[in-house]
């Protein structure tokens, strides 16, 4: 699962790059969002350790709103 989320990560990170220098790291965003799609949890109930809730929610709804899942999922 891991060499999954690194491959989806840096997909990810070339079709959408963060434009601020000190933006979470889209891995740690992913493992995020798999926690989220594997528990069924709310968003503000993702476990400490993972990216603030609202940074998570955010690049989610940037990358379904772009996209990019469907591309992956091709």
């Amino acid at each position: 699962m891991q060499a999954g989320l690194d491959e989806v990560a840096r997909f990810l990170e070339r079709a959408d790059p963060p434009t601020r220098p000190n933006a979470k790291s889209a891995r740690a965003v992913m493992a995020a969002v798999a926690w989220h799609l594997r528990t069924g949890g709310g968003w503000r109930a993702l476990p400490e350790g993972f990216p603030p809730w609202r940074t998570v929610y955010g690049w989610f709804r940037r990358w379904v709103e772009k996209g990019l899942f469907e591309t992956l999922m091709r």
